[in-house]
């Protein structure tokens, strides 16, 4: 193992690098091969690994270039962190929550075909210092990567004075002076034995392998998915989040980057994923300063974005730079690494009260209200995948992407534009608007968005999601006269249906968005999510339904369903009753 520290970009002590071949013993005494590193996130490494055979006599004459090939093909792979890292909650949850069996009786109660719940593989403690490890595979042991070659060591500030030997010493002009442990006259405090015994332990923990994450898919497609991709997501992800919070968890952290895809075994989904690394290092969207007053990012629409196929070297058929999500993709919630159980010991809810050791733990841009004073619900995770949501089908616009670096200006944010939801959804889909002030909000003073008309004290914004809707029926008159117009010419007929689809489908979107944004508004935080009412709502908008349609739903009326008539049934009819039966067909079809 390498000598050399190592640090993420966070400040965090990275573990050394296992090389390639290495052995590791679960709890259950089966041991594990180490094959090249796929990811590297805020606290540790992410190998690929495979069980040992014994009977395998191949292994043992394999060389690094030999196994670097044939791991990927590879279904599992292991996370190997620090012993008081976050993996060691991490762990405990999968223990509790995500074994086969338990799943699969959820899935049995429930009638599910998938979900995306990770499955508890095995874990273990690494002491290096042991007698009885087993030795490596192969005699030639380097670290490597998944493409052969060294990864390249992510160092903080203290990487230069490693690489010139000067970790333990100061250097003027070119001479090294040794302080032991003495820097500018202030002596370091040295770890006792049992802290430097921990640091010398490592736990792991072996996972299912899986593919690209979501928010590489959405980068691909330009920074914006459709309805359809989100809601798909969205729908998925409602059923894993209602199985965590049946066991009396949170995740507190969900986001694209958290969200993965099944792996196929495709030559194009062999790359790093994430696999809850609980890596605090910022986003792309999080490198803007923070301002008094913050602006509004505009963000290019994409023109199109369409799917290329290409053959794997068996000959089949896989999707290369995946831009969108379909039904059929599996999608997976990871990093559990910041769960907290949201009931006490005594088995009541746990109440609002703010706490300063948990707040603004998780991704401050898609943490909820209740996580930036570290209190957890239900309701929290649904908030989050409403600020998700949002972002996806948007183009990363939210209100408070440029001042990420202030949690209160962020906080103050939230609370706003959550209770002024039309302003909200109007900002995010206009990219003309401009995000308010926050800190006239932590000052008291009143703020009045742009793009709104105030009157009598009542703020409407002049784009809400009824202006919307009557925008979208006006421009499907409008087409409609435009290609009765231009009927003759057939590329203007399609462009008008292409615009007028498009319009309605951001009418039902929008409106499907403030409903389960309103929804979240009003659930108290001990409440039970009504998650059924949440997918029928996400349904609804994917069928082609209207917001009316749930508005019925969450004041308790029923849908009915329209059946057409039952046709008689007749034997040997005669020419006559044929004629009958013909219109009663034909009249049944109309209904």
């Amino acid at each position: 193992m390498s000598e050399e520290p190592r640090f993420a970009p966070n400040g965090n002590k990275l573990p050394e690098r296992l090389p390639v071949g290495h052995r590791l013993v679960d709890t259950t005494k089966q041991q594990w091969i180490i094959g090249p590193s796929i990811g590297c996130g805020g606290f540790g490494d992410i190998y690929l690994t495979r069980q040992y055979d014994e009977k395998r006599d191949d292994l043992k004459r394999f060389n690094q270039e030999q196994i670097i090939k044939e791991s990927q093909a590879w279904s599992n792979v292991i996370k190997f962190e620090h012993f008081s890292g976050p993996l060691f909650a991490e762990i405990n949850f999968y223990l509790r929550c995500a074994r086969r069996e338990t799943i699969e009786e959820y899935m049995t109660a429930k009638k599910l075909k998938h979900l995306g719940m990770p499955r508890f593989v095995a874990s273990g403690i690494y002491d290096p210092l042991r007698d009885d490890n087993p030795p490596p595979v192969c005699k030639n042991t380097t670290i490597a990567s998944s493409n052969g070659k060294p990864p390249p060591a992510k160092r903080g500030r203290l990487a230069g004075a490693a690489k010139n030997g000067t970790t333990n010493g100061v250097q003027t002009n070119g001479v090294v002076k040794k302080t032991n442990g003495a820097v500018n006259g202030r002596h370091k405090k040295l770890p006792n034995s049992s802290n430097q015994t921990k640091e010398k332990k490592y736990r792991f923990l072996v996972l299912e392998r899986f593919g690209d994450d979501v928010q590489k898919i959405w980068q691909r497609a330009h920074e914006h998915f459709d309805m359809k991709s989100a809601f798909t997501i969205a729908l998925k992800v409602l059923d894993t989040l209602e199985y965590i919070h049946s066991h009396g968890y949170v995740h507190a952290d969900v986001k694209a980057s958290n969200l993965l895809i099944d792996w196929r075994g495709d030559s194009d989904r062999s790359h790093s994923k994430d696999y809850g690394n609980n890596n605090s290092i910022a986003p792309k969207s999080q490198n803007g300063v923070s301002t008094p007053k913050t602006t509004a990012v505009k963000r290019e629409r994409p023109k199109s974005v369409t799917k290329s196929s290409s053959k794997t070297s068996n000959g089949a058929s896989s999707l290369t730079n995946k831009s969108s999500i379909e039904p059929e993709d599996q999608i997976y919630l990871v990093d559990f690494g910041l769960v907290e159980r949201f009931y006490s010991k005594d088995g009541t809810h746990r109440e609002h009260v703010e706490d300063q050791r948990r707040a603004n733990n998780g991704t401050v841009e898609f943490s909820s209200r209740d996580a930036h004073i570290g209190a957890f619900s239900r309701r929290s995770d649904l908030e989050s995948l409403a600020y998700n949501l949002l972002y996806w089908v948007s183009g990363g616009r939210l209100p408070w992407t440029n001042c990420l670096k202030d949690h209160q200006l962020v906080e103050a944010s939230k609370k706003w534009y959550m209770s002024n939801l039309e302003v909200f959804v109007n900002y995010c889909f206009n990219e003309d608007a401009i995000p308010i002030d926050p800190l006239k909000l932590l000052r008291g003073q009143e703020v009045s968005p742009t793009g709104t008309v105030t009157t009598n004290g009542i703020k409407t914004p002049t784009t809400s999601t009824k202006s919307s809707r009557s925008s979208s029926k006006s421009s499907t008159k409008s087409s409609v006269k435009s290609t009765t117009k231009s009927a003759r010419s057939v590329s203007s007929s399609k462009s008008s249906s292409l615009s007028s689809s498009t319009s309605t489908d951001n009418s039902i979107m929008c409106a499907a968005l403030y409903d389960i944004l309103s929804y979240i508004s009003k659930l108290s935080f001990e409440d039970e999510p009504d998650y059924f009412l949440l997918k029928s709502i996400l349904g609804h908008a994917l069928g082609g339904g209207s917001s009316a349609r749930t508005a019925r739903k969450v004041r308790g009326v029923p849908i009915v369903k329209k059946t057409p008539p039952k046709l008689p049934k007749c034997e040997n009819p005669t020419p006559a009753m044929r004629e009958i039966l013909r219109k009663m067909t034909l009249t049944g079809k109309k209904r």
